[in-house]
């Protein structure tokens, strides 16, 4: 028996000795009544513990203390969640160089095939010819062709299919340059990241252990406090502990079903908003089909109504054409008689007139015929010396054209030329690039084949299960590992690596950051969630405050790996700080 129980049992022997004896007190002795001590009942001694202003301080104390270690917990998680994240990143840098670099391996080994190809075509030049060595060194050396007019006697000096192989090792060099750039840009995106995990290393390094120290300090404090109060209710001290454990499991409990009624308030009132927006929307859309169908008919009956109208005027129009023909015909008729008439009065009298003009005019002939053949002889001169003289001038014109001509065409060849080397040259780039990528993709597919396959393997033991039933399965086995920061193994795991190696044994990868896997699946409402569905919470509401991932099993429970010094286990789902969407992995 403690010693702190002690005075509390004796107390409580004594008063229940004092309540079994008989007293009687007698006549002869009045002073007995007065001499007999009073001794304080159960009551009156819980009474005082409770008007104890001490122990309220006590227990206000222990209070905060709680709510100290969870927050310095908290931040423990956080930090560790933002290594986490900055080790995926890293992955993720790794994998891009890793692929950029076979992408410029390949590249470098294509452009050298290409110079070695056209070496030899230059090569072949020298030895059927009799262009010296030395003319020929800028078109084997290896940047040689770099030079624009190096570039341009190529194709005079060698020919077309020289051209060709020079096109095609300009495209190669093209890729290789620029991925030889993007291999620049991932080695320093990885160093980079290597920086931020070493940072995000050591700051998770100085939390744990601020929060460690701090933890410490606080179950030292809560131990005194609680032996403090053990003395002052006069109990033992594992008595108070477990009073105290007991109040915490209560506060703990209020929290929990504060935040449950919260959040089944909010999913109410959402799914009541919902369905007042379907019902407005529905509403809306029978309102606009009533007043389309009313449309509809408005249109159909003005529809009609034109096409009467407009059949009753194309008939008034026809009656009319008929009648104003008709007396367009009698018009034209009376018109012809009239002007028949009066033609052969005018026939005769131009007649004479005309005969009259024809003696005079023959007269006038012949005067001017005698000097027109006495002009025509001097233009006939004159012309002929001029058509010598335009004949001439039309052959050096059309000498200067077919100059300009041959100019013109040889300038339109060589932009022709150029423009088409040029677009071939971007088409090659073009399809060097998407066969670039479209080996980059098979590249790391496969590398992720080949990944799951290995984890598969590596986690034979999850059995035949599949799929979400596979997952629990395998996240059941591991119940009683040790939390471990960062944890992937059976030696211990952390949050998101139970997580990750239990959808691994499915063949499915997950990030290993928490918050990296809240964007690995499909969002589903939380009041919808499945079994192997992943639940998250969030300091802050958001997924970027995400600390903590769960996986959900059915019926209000979940298996998660909680906390350090704590080992994997299933417990019910807490919905306070809990994320309004699960994940559903597949």
């Amino acid at each position: 028996m403690s010693i702190a129980k002690r005075p509390l049992l004796t107390v409580l022997a004594l008063s229940v000795a004092l309540t079994v004896l008989p007293f009687v007190p007698t006549q002869n002795d009045p002073s007995a009544k007065a001499d007999t001590p009073e001794t304080p009942s159960l009551g009156q001694l819980k009474e005082e513990v409770s008007n104890d202003p001490r122990v309220a301080e006590l227990e206000s104390q222990l209070a905060s203390l709680r709510a100290e270690k969870e927050e310095a917990t908290m931040k423990l998680l956080v930090a560790a969640e933002d290594y986490q994240r900055a080790q995926d990143e890293l992955e993720n840098t790794k994998k891009n160089l890793a692929t950029t670099q076979k992408a410029v391996d390949d590249a470098v080994k294509a452009r050298e095939a290409a110079r070695a190809d056209l070496a030899s075509v230059v090569l072949a030049v020298y030895q059927d010819s009799s262009v010296s060595l030395a003319a020929l060194a800028p078109y084997t050396e290896s940047d040689g062709l770099n030079n624009v007019a190096v570039r341009a006697q190529a194709v005079e000096l060698f020919g077309k299919e020289a051209h060709d192989k020079l096109q095609r090792f300009e495209a190669a060099s093209n890729v290789a340059n620029v991925l030889e750039k993007q291999a620049k840009k991932d080695l320093a995106a990885q160093e980079a990241a290597i920086k931020t995990v070493e940072q995000k290393r050591e700051e998770a390094q100085r939390v744990a252990n601020e929060s460690n120290a701090r933890v410490q300090a606080l179950e030292t404090k809560r131990e005194a406090l609680i032996t403090e109060l053990a003395r002052k209710k006069q109990r033992s001290i594992e008595e108070e502990r477990r009073h105290q454990e007991q109040i915490e499991a209560e506060a703990a409990a209020r929290q929990e079903a504060a935040a449950r009624a919260r959040f089944e308030r909010e999913t109410q009132q959402a799914q009541t908003k919902a369905e007042n927006e379907t019902k407005r929307d529905q509403a809306v859309e029978a309102a606009q089909n009533r007043d389309a169908q009313r449309n509809a008919e408005a249109q159909e009956k003005a529809a009609k109504q034109a096409e009467e109208n407009a059949k009753k005027a194309a008939d008034e129009a026809a009656r009319k054409e008929r009648e104003a023909k008709a007396a367009d015909e009698a018009a034209k008729k009376a018109a012809d008689e009239q002007a028949k008439a009066q033609a052969d009065k005018q026939k005769a009298e131009e007649a004479r007139r005309q005969a009259e003009e024809a003696r005079k005019a023959k007269e006038k002939r012949d005067r001017e015929a005698a000097a027109a053949r006495a002009e025509a002889a001097r233009k006939a001169e004159e012309a002929r010396k001029a058509q010598e003289k335009r004949e001439r001038e039309e052959r050096e014109r059309r000498e200067r054209e077919e100059k300009a001509r041959q100019e013109r065409e040889a300038k339109e060849r060589r932009e022709r030329e150029e423009r088409e080397a040029q677009e071939r040259r971007e088409r090659e780039e073009r399809e060097a690039q998407e066969r670039r990528d479209r080996e980059a993709q098979k590249e790391r597919d496969r590398r992720e084949a080949e990944k799951r396959e290995k984890e598969r393997k590596e986690n034979e033991d999850s059995g035949p299960a599949s799929g979400a039933a596979g997952a629990i399965a395998w996240a059941k086995k591991r119940i009683g590992v040790p939390y471990v920061w960062g944890g992937a193994s059976d030696s211990g795991y952390d949050c998101s690596g139970l997580m990750q190696g239990a959808w691994r044994s499915q063949g499915v990868y997950l990030p290993h950051s928490s918050r990296s896997q809240y964007f690995s699946g499909k969002k589903i409402p939380l009041n919808s969630a499945k079994p192997g569905d992943l639940l998250f919470w969030s300091w802050n509401g958001s997924s970027g405050g995400i600390f903590h991932v769960a996986m959900f099993l059915g019926e209000g429970r979940m298996i998660e790996a909680p906390v350090p010094g704590q080992t994997v286990t299933i417990t019910s789902v807490r919905y306070r700080r809990i994320m309004p969407y699960a994940v559903r992995v597949n």
